[in-house]
């Protein structure tokens, strides 16, 4: 009983979280009339993950909350977007906890991968049933459906690669007893480089945002400089500021992408699908990259820890 008030007040600010961010991406909805991401997704498949598909009403909640209030659409469309939201995250737990049912207690390359694949299965349901009810509610033309199945499966993937690791890194740290010291993992930046790292995201970034909007012809900087500063970030430090940078980065790329603050806005689904597909590739490299440092980091804290305690060695 002494829990319920705690995780309450949590499903509260989970909901806050997923319409907050939901806000965010109707503010970079585009020239092309649809949003670049989806990073509510990532809080949905998270928090469900973590606590199993019965917190479905966490989507479903939120998103009526969301149309009742700052994305109103058509009565007809609204059961088909509770629907997608819903129906998508419990196919991507499913598919996760089938093929790894221990994902939300490790932190490494085959977790990483398999809630990767689930966001797949997630964003694919979800945009089946979504653009499925668009249809039926004289939202969409017939000719649009498959574009508009694979625009949205990409906007919610990348919510779910940039967004799922903070929602899960945050409640595993919340909830979870305190690791044993042989299991901790151990990383060598210092709290100077700490610093210097944030100092120097910041500066790459608003650096490549500057030369997108002065020379078009230095697009590539927008990824390339930030990139290699999360980059330096997975190898060298904890995954939780990576994580969250990388989600942070990505974001205020899709907004100033979907604003034309970085160059011409993406005038097309098509423009958009393609845009967005690439950036969900870039996110998932730190990522990736996190989790594989922090699986050696674990594994040699583990055997050092062996190599000490161990009364044959």
């Amino acid at each position: 009983m002494s829990d319920r008030g705690p995780l309450a007040m949590l499903f509260l600010g989970l909901v806050g979280a997923y319409v907050a961010l939901g806000w965010i991406a109707d503010l970079s909805i585009g020239s092309s009339g649809v949003t670049l991401a989806w990073p509510s997704a990532g809080v949905a498949f998270g928090a469900m993950l973590y606590f199993g598909s019965r917190w479905w009403l966490l989507p479903a909640i939120s998103i009526i909350v969301m149309h009742l209030t700052i994305s109103t659409v058509p009565a007809a469309f609204l059961p088909w977007s509770v629907a997608s939201n819903v129906c998508g995250a419990l196919a991507g737990v499913y598919f996760v906890r089938r093929r790894q049912p221990d994902a939300i207690k490790r932190f490494d390359v085959s977790v990483g991968t398999s809630v990767l694949l689930g966001g797949i299965v997630l964003s694919f349901v979800s945009a089946a049933i979504g653009v499925a009810g668009l249809y039926l509610s004289d939202m969409a033309a017939l000719n649009t459906v498959a574009s508009g199945i694979l625009r949205w499966a990409i906007g919610d993937l990348l919510g779910v690669i940039v967004i799922t690791p903070v929602t899960l890194l945050y409640l595993q740290y919340h909830f979870r007893k305190p690791v044993e010291a042989a299991t901790q993992s151990t990383h060598d930046a210092s709290i100077t480089e700490q610093r210097l790292w944030v100092g120097v995201l910041a500066l790459t970034f608003l650096l490549s945002l500057w030369l997108r909007s002065a020379q078009p012809s230095y697009a590539l900087a927008v990824i390339s400089l930030p990139l290699a500063a999360l980059i330096w970030g997975a190898v060298r430090l904890p995954p939780a500021p990576v994580v969250i940078a990388n989600a942070v980065v990505w974001m205020v790329a899709v907004a100033a992408i979907s604003q034309g603050f970085v160059g011409p806005r993406p005038d097309s689904t098509a423009d958009a699908t393609s845009i967005v597909a690439f950036l969900s590739v870039l996110a998932a490299i730190p990522i990736t990259l996190s989790l594989g440092t922090q699986q050696s980091r674990q594994s040699a804290a583990r055997l050092l820890h062996r190599a000490n305690t161990d009364a044959l060695t």
